[in-house]
């Protein structure tokens, strides 16, 4: 099964746990690496969570809302100052090819000029959006359901 289906099935059933267990209705969209990784723009009462995958690894799980476009679009490709981001992560991980189960030169010497190429070329990107909430509580709800579920390696005290 390619990477993408693997993917798109495991959170289609996280999706569809969380709306059974909370009935939350929320639409996911599954991004290869490559040209079709392109952010989404959250409009409105319009909130979601973003997850990037390495293969079928999970390593960075966050949420945002319309207020917040720069975090759920731009944040995490870039290396900057900005609180538990992807780019920081992945350049602060001594052998993140062991970390990663993979053997790739190219990882090794990552740097802050082609961060954001590597993730656009090497990550899954998967928006799971939920429409028309004014209040935070179901973005955070399933934000804290999908860290659960999936357990990303960047996450609180694990890197």
């Amino acid at each position: 099964m390619c990477e993408k289906k693997k993917i798109e099935d495991n959170i289609n059933k996280l999706k569809n746990e969380f709306t059974e267990l909370y009935n939350i209705k929320c639409k996911i969209d599954v991004m290869s690496p490559g040209a079709e990784h392109k952010p989404s723009k959250l409009i409105n009462a319009t909130k979601g969570v973003y997850i990037f995958f390495f293969n079928d690894i999970c390593l960075k799980v966050g949420k945002s809302g319309p207020n917040s476009q720069a975090r759920w679009k731009y944040q995490h490709y870039n290396q900057s100052g900005a609180q538990s981001n992807l780019a920081n992560s992945l350049l602060s991980v001594e052998d993140l090819s062991k970390k990663l189960n993979v053997n790739i030169n190219e990882i090794e010497s990552l740097n802050s000029n082609d961060i954001k190429q590597w993730i656009i070329n090497n990550l899954f990107r998967v928006e799971v959006i939920i429409e028309n909430v004014e209040e935070d509580f179901s973005v955070n709800l399933l934000e804290a359901f999908l860290l659960f579920k999936l357990k990303p390696i960047f996450e609180g005290n694990k890197q």
